[in-house]
């Protein structure tokens, strides 16, 4: 139902749907907030309801939802923290992008991160998160594409981040991030890296002289 004129709240109706594989409503004119009986959609894997209204904060409910997949609700009105149970018993989550919302507070550190190991793209930007980054994103063995860039997050990059050996895109621009971990020259399969507009001094010469294979560097505005 992606691309359509629908309009409306999510109804709370959706729970008893309860052999739902795929929910995918892109692109339309949905109000309202994420229902938590979408709980009971144990059969889940995909829950797509990017470029809507949809607000409030998302229901803590996503450690039942065990063979989730695709989680997309970009552009929307989300707001508040993370909660906690998106990251339990996420072992098949793939792709989680939650930018272009209102979503704030410090990047929460669930034990369960560390769960994500088959998580490819984790996409939380243009949001409000505050503090430091996690490093215990590093945990993620199968992360190729991260992107925190439009946020306030501070302090430097995690030195650990180096063992995200399949990382290709790393976006941390226009943050208040102020040093670079020399380590990060071992990212081999890099392509891009962002770091515009943060408070970064100086760019190791490390990175300008080993990262041969990479396709863009952003780095203005520091």
């Amino acid at each position: 139902m992606d691309n359509n004129q629908l309009s409306g709240s999510l109804p709370s109706e959706i729970g008893q749907l309860s052999n739902l594989i795929s929910f995918s409503f892109s692109k339309n004119s949905l109000t309202g907030i994420v229902p938590k009986e979408i709980v009971t959609l144990e059969n889940l894997e995909t829950f797509n309801a990017d470029l809507n209204f949809v607000g409030g904060q998302l229901p803590d409910v996503f450690d039942k939802l065990l063979y989730l997949r695709s989680f997309d609700m970009a552009f929307n009105f989300l707001t508040g923290s993370l909660p906690p149970s998106l990251f339990y018993n996420a072992s098949l989550l793939e792709r989680l992008n939650l930018s272009g919302n209102a979503l704030g507070n410090e990047l929460p550190l669930p034990e369960g991160l560390g769960q994500m190991k088959a998580l490819r793209i984790l996409d939380l930007s243009i949001n409000q998160f505050l503090g430091t980054i996690p490093g215990e994103i590093s945990e993620m063995d199968s992360l190729k594409e991260l992107r925190l860039d439009k946020n306030f997050l501070t302090g430097q990059l995690p030195t650990n981040f180096f063992v995200l050996s399949n990382i290709e895109i790393l976006s941390l621009s226009e943050n208040s991030l102020s040093v670079l971990p020399t380590l990060l020259i071992g990212l081999s399969k890099r392509r891009e890296l962002q770091l515009s507009s943060n408070i970064i001094d100086e760019l190791p010469e490390e990175y300008v002289n080993n990262f041969t294979n990479l396709g863009k560097l952003q780095e203005v505005n520091n």
